[in-house]
């Protein structure tokens, strides 16, 4: 069979696909595929906000149902969770002024320039460089100046400090689950 219809002649070389009357598969591919992004990009940021600046628009609108974060001693703020350049991150702010008042990410491809990251562990006891620390306890963590991170690949130069847990089978040394910022955080 000869035919100028590009779907005809694949029929005729693959009889178990029928031949489309009218519709291109492959624009019908691409719109689902055009679909399927915008709805991913609903919850993505485009870059991490400052402690105290106003929370990005994008943020807001992808609060769904506006959950409670705990960001201090009985102190809840609003927060959603978005991807920033592919990372995971819990952004909370104040009701009122909308400032942001809160940042943590526990995602552990995110590396930082000292190469700290989730998961890794780190002394906190014996060492006069890092550890020996002036440990704060903030919510269920332990929290240190001495163990803080910058992220070159975010921008800004906001320092992120390690989110700690005590590891019960090794005495002195503590896992990171993730990297906090926090207004209510107070390390001095």
């Amino acid at each position: 069979m000869k035919t100028d219809n590009p779907d005809w002649a694949l029929w005729a070389r693959h009889p178990r696909v029928p031949p489309s009357r009218g519709s291109n598969p492959h624009a019908i591919r691409l719109f689902i595929s055009f679909v399927v992004l915008l709805l991913c990009v609903g919850g993505q940021a485009q870059e991490v906000p400052l402690i105290g600046a106003k929370v990005p628009e994008d943020v807001l609108g992808a609060s769904s149902g506006i959950p409670q974060c705990e960001t201090g001693t009985s102190q809840h703020d609003p927060c959603a969770t978005v991807n920033i350049l592919g990372h995971r991150v819990t952004i909370a702010w104040d009701q009122q002024t909308k400032a942001v008042t809160y940042l943590f990410t526990d995602d552990p491809r995110l590396i930082g320039d000292s190469e700290l990251s989730v998961g890794g562990s780190c002394r906190i006891a014996g060492d006069s460089g890092r550890g020996d620390s002036r440990l704060i306890k903030y919510r269920q963590w332990l929290v240190t100046e001495d163990w803080r991170e910058n992220f070159s690949k975010w921008p800004g130069k906001a320092t992120w400090y390690a989110a700690l847990d005590l590891d019960s089978a090794i005495p002195g040394r503590a896992t990171i689950v993730g990297f906090v910022q926090s207004r209510y955080l107070k390390l001095r």
